[in-house]
């Protein structure tokens, strides 16, 4: 049974569709602009994709993230979330969504079961952040 669930994982990799053009293009402008990133270009190229941009906004008003008042544009999405997170949440998305996994055999709802995989690898990365922050003082006087 795992050798099954193996040998379907590896076919879906050989045959992964390329990423969206605009999730390529943000991926493309980090990498470029290294540590030179402005927040408003980054906007300018998450806001070409509407689906994206809803997606985004739908997430940070999430209960997950508990925000007190309502985020209402990319750039606040963009502020609260950080570039990197908004990478690796629209790069996930995009991969996901090329994935057709059935794990019913296993009972589990693969629905659940992604939105479980996404919410716990966005607490880990918001967690590690967190601990970054705290040990940051030891870094910078």
């Amino acid at each position: 049974m795992i050798g099954d669930m193996n040998e379907l994982l590896l076919k879906s990799v050989e045959v992964l569709p390329p990423l969206p053009d605009t999730v390529s293009k943000l991926r493309k402008y980090v990498s470029e602009a290294n540590s030179n990133i402005e927040t408003m270009k980054v906007a300018e190229i998450i806001s070409s994709d509407p689906l994206m941009t809803a997606k985004l906004l739908q997430l940070a008003n999430s209960p997950y993230y508990g925000f007190t008042r309502e985020i209402t544009t990319i750039n606040q999405v963009i502020t609260l979330l950080g570039v990197s997170n908004i990478i690796n949440i629209v790069t996930a998305d995009s991969i996901r969504d090329s994935f057709k996994i059935d794990v019913s055999p296993y009972g589990l709802d693969t629905q659940v079961f992604l939105r479980n995989c996404n919410e716990e690898a966005t607490f880990i990365t918001n967690w590690l952040n967190d601990e970054d922050k705290k040990l940051s003082h030891l870094l910078v006087p």
